[in-house]
C-alpha cells in the first residue's frame, strides 16, 4: 500500500515522505520505517478522511495498515509529543539511527500484491502469500525490480501449464508439491478457469513457448540472489519443475516426430498382418442359451460363409469380452479379429469348417481369411491423400488439353 506520511514535532515538519508497505504490518511499523528508528516518545496519529474531508485519529498505533485500504493513497500525519520532564531526562535509552538503518537494509521485503483485477492477479498475491510462508525475499530496493520481475515470471510459467495438469500428469510428469499448495489448487480448482468457460480456441502447450518460458526462469535463479541459504529449497524446487517440464517438452517432440513420420508414410499407419487374430474353436454339444443364435446361423450356413460377428454381440464392452472368450458352439469354426488399436475397438468375424480337421481346408480357409481383410477399413495419411490428389489433378490437366487440341483442330477444317 502507499502512504504520504508526515512526521510533527514541536509544531515543526521533521519530514515528510512517500512510503510503500505491506497491508499486514502497523502504523508503528510504518512510523519506525519513516523515521529510521524507534521512539520513546509519545505519538499522535492523525489520518485524512476523505469521506469527510476532515483529519481523523486513530488511538492505537498497532492498527493493521489495512485500515486505509479504502483511502489509498492514504496522508498519515504523525506528531511527537515530549514533554519537559522528558525532555531534561538524559538516562533515556536512544537507538542509533545508523544500526537502525542497518537494520532496516536487512530486512526481506517481497513484490507489493497487485490488485485483483483477473485470476492471473489471484494467482500472483498467492505465490507472494507462499514465499512469505517460506520466510524468503529480497532487501529493500531490489524487491520491487529483481524480486518482482522473478514472480512474475515464474506465474508466467505457472499460468501456462494451469489447465493442463492433468494432462501433464498422465504422462507421467509430475509437478512439484510445494507448486499445487497454492489455494486454488487446494480446493480442485484451477486459476485459469476461462480457459475451460470461453467460447474460443483452446491453446495447446506448444514445446517452443513452454522452453522459451523454461529458459526465462533458469536465467532469473542463476542470479546471486538465489545462492542465498534461505532460497536454497524454493531453488531446488523450481529447477525441479524446469526438469519435470523438459521430460514433457521431450513427450511432445516425440509425438510430433512420430506423426509426421505417419503423414509422410506411403504406406498406412496399421498393417493389417500384425493386428489379426486367428482361432479355430472346435464343437461342443451342450452350449449356453445365449449362443443359440450364432450357432444356428452357422449350421444353416455353408462351409466358410463369411459372417460378421458384430451384429450378434452384446453392447457392453465386458459383455462383449467375456461372450467372445466363452463362445462354444454346436459346430467348429474359425474366429477372425481385428484390432483397430483405438476408440474403433475390434472386428470380428467368423466361418464355419468341416466337423473332420482331416478335411478342412487350408485353400477355402485362406479365401475367407481374405475377404475379411478387404472388409477392413482403411485409413489412409495425409501423404497418401497427397499422391491421389496429384494423380487426380494430372488426369484433369491431361484431359483439359486434350479437350482444347480437339476443340482447335475442329474449327481449323473450317
Amino acid at each position: 500500500m502507499y502512504f504520504i506520511v508526515a512526521v510533527y514535532k514541536q509544531n515543526k515538519l521533521l519530514l515528510e515522505d512517500a512510503i510503500t508497505m505491506e497491508e499486514d504490518n502497523s502504523f508503528e511499523d510504518l512510523l519506525i520505517e519513516t523515521l529510521g528508528y524507534i521512539t520513546e516518545e509519545k505519538v499522535t496519529l492523525k489520518f485524512f478522511n476523505t469521506l469527510t474531508n476532515h483529519w481523523a485519529g486513530i488511538r492505537d498505533l498497532n492498527t493493521k495498515l489495512i485500515f486505509c485500504k479504502n483511502f489509498e493513497p492514504c496522508q498519515l500525519q504523525f506528531t511527537l509529543n515530549t514533554t519537559e520532564s522528558e525532555s531534561l531526562e538524559d538516562t533515556r535509552t536512544n537507538i542509533n539511527p545508523l544500526e537502525r538503518m542497518m537494520e532496516n537494509s536487512k530486512r526481506l521485503h517481497l513484490p507489493t500484491k497487485h490488485l485483483f483485477v483477473n485470476r492471473k492477479d489471484l494467482m500472483f498475491n498467492d505465490l507472494i502469500d507462499l514465499l512469505n510462508q517460506k520466510s524468503v525475499g529480497w532487501i529493500i530496493g531490489i524487491h520491487e525490480t529483481i524480486g518482482n520481475s522473478f514472480v512474475n515470471k515464474l506465474i508466467d510459467l505457472l499460468w501456462y501449464i494451469d489447465p493442463h495438469h492433468e494432462k501433464i500428469k498422465a504422462r507421467g510428469c509430475t509437478i512439484p508439491d510445494i507448486f499445487l499448495t497454492l489455494p486454488q489448487y487446494q480446493i480442485n480448482e484451477t486459476y485459469n478457469q476461462f480457459y475451460f468457460t470461453g467460447h474460443h480456441k483452446k491453446e495447446q502447450i506448444s514445446s517452443e513457448k513452454l522452453e522459451t518460458l523454461i529458459k526465462t526462469i533458469e536465467s532469473c535463479v542463476s542470479q546471486p540472489w538465489a545462492s542465498q541459504n534461505i532460497w536454497k529449497n524454493i531453488i531446488g524446487d523450481i529447477f525441479n519443475l524446469c526438469h519435470i517440464m523438459r521430460k514433457y517438452i521431450s513427450y511432445l517432440k516425440n509425438v510430433n516426430e512420430r506423426m509426421k513420420f505417419i503423414n509422410e508414410s506411403d504406406e498406412p499407419v496399421r498393417n493389417i498382418f500384425n493386428n489379426i487374430s486367428i482361432e479355430t474353436r472346435e464343437s461342443l454339444q451342450i452350449i449356453n442359451k445365449k449362443y443359440d443364435t450364432i450357432s444356428l446361423l452357422l449350421q444353416t450356413s455353408d462351409d466358410y460363409e463369411l459372417h460378421f460377428l458384430d451384429n450378434y454381440l452384446p453392447e457392453s464392452k465386458k459383455d462383449r469380452y467375456e461372450f467372445i472368450n466363452n463362445m462354444k458352439l454346436k459346430v467348429p469354426f474359425t474366429l477372425y479379429r481385428y484390432y483397430h488399436g483405438n476408440y474403433l475397438g475390434t472386428l470380428n468375424f467368423i466361418w464355419k469348417i468341416f466337423d473332420d480337421p482331416a478335411e478342412r481346408s487350408k485353400t477355402f480357409e485362406a479365401q475367407a481369411i481374405t475377404l475379411a481383410n478387404d472388409m477392413i477399413p482403411k485409413f489412409f495419411t495425409r501423404q497418401m491423400k497427397k499422391n491421389i490428389a496429384e494423380k487426380v489433378l494430372l488426369i484433369v490437366i491431361l484431359y483439359i488439353l486434350i479437350f482444347i487440341y480437339l476443340h482447335i483442330n475442329s474449327y481449323s477444317k473450317f
